[in-house]
């Protein structure tokens, strides 16, 4: 892992991404074998298919727009059309895609995909910070602000519930 310099308005943010993600691997690392095949509160999902699912390209449209911004200035607004958009069959196939995977191998797409935001993050200037697309309706602080790292957490209450059973 590098260490990266942040601008100041983007240290929050970076810092809430790591946590998030430290706090996910570390209770994924620490989860008994046999607790990965047993029903998550995900109906239909084991804990391991859960897993699978925060590696997942679901999670990734965030990381594929904050990639265009931090390469062309531009978001790209063909993502824009995937968010809302066959959420359920998209996470069907993400999970179905990483099944056969191991559970190390899920933590380091996970990480993986981390380190990429920290890449991405550390680009990002005071100059960015109100940087306006048309036809978009948030800054790009607004948009990296809102709920940053939401989506593991509400996964990682789900994953913590393993350990209950």
């Amino acid at each position: 892992m590098s260490t990266r310099i942040f601008a100041p308005w983007v240290v929050p943010i970076a810092a809430q991404h790591r946590e998030g993600r430290r706090e996910l691997v570390e209770l994924a690392r620490s989860l008994p074998v046999g607790a990965w095949s047993r029903p998550s509160p995900f109906p239909g999902w084991t804990f391991k298919d859960l897993l699978a699912h925060v590696a997942g390209d679901t999670g990734k449209t965030a990381l594929r727009l904050l990639r265009s911004v931090a390469v062309d200035q531009r978001a790209d607004q063909t993502l824009f059309d995937q968010i809302g958009k066959d959420v359920d069959a998209r996470n069907e196939r993400d999970v179905v895609e990483r099944r056969e995977q191991s559970v190390d191998e899920l933590i380091a797409e996970i990480e993986a995909d981390g380190e990429e935001w920290d890449e991405l993050l550390a680009r990002f200037g005071e100059e960015h910070k109100d940087l306006r697309q048309e036809g978009i309706p948030w800054s790009l602080s607004e948009a990296l602000s809102s709920n940053p790292g939401e989506h593991q957490r509400e996964h990682l209450a789900q994953l913590r519930t393993a350990l209950e059973v």
